[in-house]
């Protein structure tokens, strides 16, 4: 509840004590990442994310916001991130959009066009991002 109201200092003081208590709550870790991202504290951020992930390696907003996180310093890790998200959702139009963003950034040309054309095909909303 007090992330919901805004008060983010009283959500981090609970997922803390919450992942004190289950060093593997996958939310809570989550959340924390969130929170941190909230107050750009990105590095923080991204080790929370990391905590959710090695609680559960297929929780895909973790996977999803560490890949935004890292792409810029690490767009290898960010398309491994990716991939696990479509590997664990099939259904995602969004991680397929920006995998195949950083696909093309790798130098993956082709990959990349499959990728982002498959996001589309999953959420033709996407069609006009393409271009990215």
């Amino acid at each position: 509840r007090a992330q919901t109201s805004g008060n983010l200092a009283r959500a981090d003081a609970d997922y803390l004590a919450v992942v004190k208590a289950d060093p593997h709550d996958t939310l809570a870790w989550y959340d924390l990442g969130v929170i941190a991202g909230q107050r750009k504290a990105y590095s923080t951020a991204a080790t929370d994310y990391r905590n959710a992930i090695a609680a559960d390696g297929r929780y895909v907003p973790a996977l999803y916001n560490l890949a935004i996180i890292v792409t810029p310093s690490d767009p290898k890790l960010a398309a491994a991130l990716y991939l696990r998200c479509t590997q664990a959702q099939p259904g995602d139009a969004r991680a397929y959009l920006n995998l195949g963003f950083v696909e093309r950034t790798l130098g993956y040309a082709q990959l990349g066009r499959a990728d982002i054309a498959k996001a589309v095909k999953l959420d033709p909303s996407l069609a006009g991002r393409q271009a990215g």
